[in-house]
Order: structure tokens, then sequence, then C-alpha cells
């Protein structure tokens, strides 16, 4: 894939914590799960607080922030316009699974807030489906990092029949909608499955805290 689908792949990390972003979740990648990994009520008191994009290339520091409040209510602003686009607020949700932490979000919710058109593997209205957005994450002092899902090892792992999910694919384009439930997500996380080995940079994206922040 050239440089443009692969920046724009970033958007969804972006967007959780975003993604939270996660960024808009216009990627050209991307995948959702018909279920969380685990239940969960709260987010892990490491997220709270207000967190801006690192500076690249391409876009300053805090071209996207995103604030965690207390009781785990995230919104994402985006800076790269004026006025600033805010989001609404949405819940984020986060557990330890497998010995990796894991965070995500609603994708009905991200979808709309972010304008992300639909595809050919949302679920139907009625189906009673709540997609999230999966994000693996690691705090290391001041510095956040989130990594997406291994769209492309998902993929290959639908069609060969290993996983149930739908895959949508076009010429710079990826979906998947991975369609296990829960205990099957958690053995997936236990072999490594989901995010693959963590190494690829494409997939990854960075935040540190606000200086206003303790």
């Amino acid at each position: 894939m050239n440089q443009e689908p692969q920046r724009l792949s970033l958007n969804i990390a972006r967007t959780a914590l975003v993604l939270c972003a996660l960024v808009v979740l216009t990627a050209c990648e991307r995948t959702r799960f018909s279920e969380a990994p685990a239940d969960a009520t709260g987010c892990n008191p490491a997220l709270v607080g207000k967190w801006l994009s690192e500076a690249t290339d391409d876009s300053p520091l805090g071209e996207v922030v995103v604030d965690v409040d207390a009781s785990c209510q995230l919104r994402v602003s985006e800076h790269d316009r004026e006025p600033a686009r805010v989001s609404p607020p949405t819940a984020l949700r986060s557990a330890r699974v497998a010995g990796r932490d894991v965070l995500w979000i609603d994708a009905a919710w991200a979808d709309q807030a972010f304008e992300n058109e639909a595809d050919a593997i949302t679920p139907d209205a009625d189906s009673g489906a709540h997609d999230v957005y999966l994000f693996a994450w690691q705090r290391d002092g001041r510095q956040l990092q989130l990594s997406a899902p291994d769209h492309t090892g998902l993929a290959h792992a639908a069609i060969d029949g290993e996983i149930k999910a739908d895959v949508l694919h076009g010429e710079y384009l990826l979906h998947v909608r991975v369609r296990e439930p829960q205990a099957k997500l958690q053995s997936l996380l236990a072999a490594g499955k989901l995010f693959g080995d963590g190494n690829d940079d494409s997939r990854t994206i960075h935040f540190v805290r606000s200086k206003n922040e303790p």
C-alpha cells in the first residue's frame, strides 16, 4: 500500500484514545468485534486524563486531543480545523485479558462521531450486536501507546476458517468484523492472534500526557 492509505490507517487509533481516536475512523484498514473481550464497567485509572497525539512529520503535537474523565467518559477533539471538532462523549472500557491491557469503545459511536461511511459488514440494526473497536495499550510514564488489531492476520484467519469473521477487501481497504464470543477472543489474545507481535508501527499511535496533568 502507498503512504496515503498507510497514514489513513492510523486514524482508528487516534480516535479511540483516538482512538480512541484509534483519528478518524475513516481508515483504509479497520477491525471491529461483535463482542468485547471482557465484561467491564469502567477503565484503568492510568487512562484517565488529557492525552495529546505525538508530533509527526505530518502533524503537530496535540492535533488530536483525548480527554478521559474520572467516570471513564471519553471525548476526542480534532485541532486540524477551525473551529476544532469535538466528539460527543462515550464510555471507555478496559480490562487486562490474557496478560495484555486492552481498551475498547462503541463502534457505532465512533462511526457516527467521525462520519465514517457504513460498509457491508456493519451489523443489521435489529441484530442486537453492539460492536466495539478494540486496542491494546501500554503506558510508560507520560507516554501512552495504542496498537490496533492485526487486520491482515485476522482477515487471513477468517478466510482459512480459523475464526468466524466477515471480510471486506478492496484495492485500498480492508475491513474485518470478528464474530467470536468472549471466550474465543480471550483465547485469541492469549495466543497472540489479535495483535500480532506488536512490532508493526503502521498500526501504532503514540500519545503524551498534557503538561497540565500530573
